[in-house]
């Protein structure tokens, strides 16, 4: 509601007050008339009476729904000025955040852009402290590993002695070797080693030793009786 309404609203109020007041005499003017016996005629007197009251009712009426209209029209301004200025304020705010992520976002992109300029360099240090702990560790590691190196070429020395005791053991069930013989026996235990033909040929060795043993004993045995033989005559 502007300036020049409200100067309207405010003229109407009085007037209506004007009006309220005028019924109001008028209807004092009548009941004193009636109250002194004038005759101006009764039921015309009490026609105007009751209409006087009737439309100094309706002004009455009129004048309040005017007036609670105003009131209500006030309200209804101040709740908008006030959303107005919330509303105002919630953008003011807003602009404000805004600018903030637009500087982030920007001092995001430069960093992006730095990051992709620059040359990653990988160092690995490795820092030792000198502590009782840590050389301990340090000494049973290097223990652990000498170990398991002098396991490792322990069992390679004590393959390669006993291959080569299985050569020459070879070598002698065979009565000699020749060239082809001996490039036979290192392709089967050096250059392609075969456990399978190793283990086979062990046992060949074996049984033909034995075998040897057994002859050698029959041989002691039968020496032994001949000398015993010779002994009896």
């Amino acid at each position: 509601m502007n300036e020049k309404t409200q100067i309207i609203t405010n003229d109407i109020i009085q007037s209506l007050d004007a009006l309220y007041n005028l019924c109001s005499d008028m209807s004092e003017r009548i009941g004193s008339a009636h109250n002194q016996n004038v005759d101006t005629g009764s039921e015309d007197m009490a026609l105007l009476s009751d209409n006087l009251a009737r439309l100094q009712g309706e002004v009455s009426a009129f004048r309040k729904q005017l007036a609670d209209s105003y009131q209500d029209w006030e309200h209804i301004k101040s709740q908008l000025l006030k959303r107005t200025e919330d509303t105002m304020k919630a953008f003011v705010q807003i602009k404000v955040e805004t600018h903030k992520l637009l500087s982030l976002q920007e001092q995001f992109q430069q960093e992006l852009r730095r990051l992709k300029n620059l040359k990653a360099t990988y160092r690995h240090i490795f820092i030792c402290r000198a502590s009782r702990s840590m050389l301990y560790q340090v000494g049973v590691v290097a223990v652990i590993l000498s170990l398991l190196a002098l396991n490792a070429w322990q069992f390679k020395r004590n393959r390669s002695v006993s291959d080569n005791d299985l050569k020459y053991r070879t070598i002698l069930m065979m009565g000699g070797a020749q060239t082809q013989d001996l490039d036979t026996l290192e392709t089967i235990f050096e250059y392609d080693r075969d456990p399978k033909r190793i283990r086979a040929l062990r046992l060949q060795v074996q049984d033909y030793e034995y075998r040897v043993k057994l002859r050698a004993q029959k041989l002691e045995q039968m020496r032994r009786l001949g000398e015993e033989i010779e002994g009896l005559e």
